[in-house]
């Protein structure tokens, strides 16, 4: 009986053992679960933050349809950044302004680029909306453009990343 009692000791110690290792090692898991971060969402957000429409194209209750596309080095940072042709002058301002202010880093991880030749295609399409001025339209030469970088259609390894699309009410 005394022999039993051992066993059942060794055996209780062993699940108890067990017990802690997995809560262990689920608190670990569960703890770094929220490392996880929702790249979309950042980039989104940043964006979001801290662009504004230019004054010019919220006057006219204009939209803008563009392409984006972004050249990463290997360190994940911005190696190029270009629009496609139907994109509005002040649109690219406004762009250009901001562009260290944008999470693009947060699509370099979305993606996990390895090759630097890769470019990252993000379609753009913003509305300013004004009643004033009835309902929106796209021109035809907009759209002709849409994919044309300096006069020439898109080349290369390019990978399409979820489009940005914001309403702007006036």
């Amino acid at each position: 009986m005394n022999w039993d009692v051992r066993v059942q000791n060794a055996i209780d110690m062993k699940r108890v053992t067990l017990l802690i290792l997995l809560t262990t090692l689920s608190l670990t898991g569960y703890s770094q679960s929220g490392d996880n971060e929702d790249y979309l969402s950042l980039f989104k957000r940043s964006f979001a933050i801290n662009f504004r429409l230019p004054k010019s194209l919220e006057d006219v209750g204009t939209s803008v349809f563009a392409i984006m596309k972004i050249g990463f080095n290997n360190k994940g940072e911005v190696d190029k950044l270009e629009f496609s042709d139907s994109a509005p002058k002040e649109f690219i301002e406004e762009m250009n302004r901001i562009k260290d202010k944008v999470n693009f880093h947060a699509i370099y991880k979305d993606l996990r680029i390895s090759d630097p030749d890769i470019q990252v295609l993000v379609p753009i399409q913003l509305d300013a909306y004004k009643p004033s001025l009835g309902p929106l339209s796209v021109q035809k030469d907009v759209l002709d453009k849409l994919y044309l970088f300096k006069g020439k259609t898109i080349t290369g390894s390019y990978l399409f990343y979820e489009r940005i699309s914001q309403q702007y009410f006036y």
